[in-house]
């Protein structure tokens, strides 16, 4: 999935700097033909029509750029706490009791694994998690993973399959 994100954002990055490209390169033709840019949406004509394209095509590529900001920030995040969660987090073993096809998310017609896996957590609680999507992993009922849980809030966990990449 992390080529997925890739191409998402390389695609987005890419849409967002030709659409300000051109939305700039209008605007400022439409600034040149009519002596400058205060002028431009006083007068009518095809200088107001090249104008108005170059602000909706400036404001889609600011809002596509906007766009790969966002999704690099939000990748960025998540593979920060997953590593802090590896680094500092509390590690148990757990046993997967159970392995279904996530039929909700279906990429060029596969849908990834999901796991179930019963461990205790480091209070001492049984606890039934279920994984995220595993595209590349093979687990099997019965195999011991490694759970990681925040010190600070059970409720943030992960789980490292072997073979997951």
């Amino acid at each position: 999935m992390k080529y997925a994100y890739l191409i998402v954002k390389v695609v987005f990055g890419l849409l967002g700097a030709v659409f300000l490209t051109i939305g700039l390169a209008l605007l400022s033709a439409a600034g040149l033909l009519t002596g400058g840019f205060a002028q431009i949406f006083a007068q009518m004509g095809k200088e107001n029509a090249l104008a108005i394209v170059g602000f909706v095509f400036s404001v889609l590529g600011a809002v596509f750029l906007l766009v790969t900001v966002v999704l690099t920030a939000v990748a960025k995040r998540r593979r920060r706490q997953m590593e802090e969660l590896r680094q500092f987090g509390r590690c148990v073993q757990g046993i997967i009791t159970d392995v279904q096809v996530n039929h909700t998310v279906r990429v060029n017609g596969y849908s990834p694994l999901i796991a179930m896996v019963e461990c205790t957590t480091p209070r001492g609680d049984k606890a039934m998690l279920r994984s995220d999507s595993l595209w590349h992993a093979c687990p099997s009922t019965g195999d011991v993973v490694d759970v990681y849980f925040d010190p600070m809030d059970e409720k943030k966990y992960i789980i490292e399959f072997p073979g997951e990449a």
